[in-house]
């Protein structure tokens, strides 16, 4: 989704992407939204808590920050956790 912020000079756009990953009971959002020009924040959240991992990535395009950001938040599980799998399917594709 972008958004453009009337009023700014030169028009500004805003650009987030959202993918929702579930299995069974388990269900992340992961968020990014570009701050510049390939720096972009990432959000992951679950029902329960709106805030699990965020941080800033620099890559190019709204695809390539969700998959890095999948990669980085999937670290924060153990091995084996229905979590991590869903985040390193997700950056998984995305490497491909």
């Amino acid at each position: 989704m972008s958004t453009r912020v009337n009023g700014a000079a030169p028009p500004v756009i805003l650009l987030t992407a959202k993918a929702t990953l579930a299995a069974g009971p388990v269900c992340l959002m992961l968020t990014v939204t570009e701050d510049s020009a390939g720096l972009w924040r990432y959000n992951l959240s679950e029902r329960q808590n709106s805030r699990i991992a965020y941080g800033k990535i620099i890559v190019a395009g709204h695809l390539a920050a969700l998959h890095r950001a999948a990669e980085i938040c999937a670290g924060g599980y153990q091995p084996g956790s229905t979590e991590r799998g869903l985040l390193e399917q997700f950056a998984a594709d995305g490497a491909g």
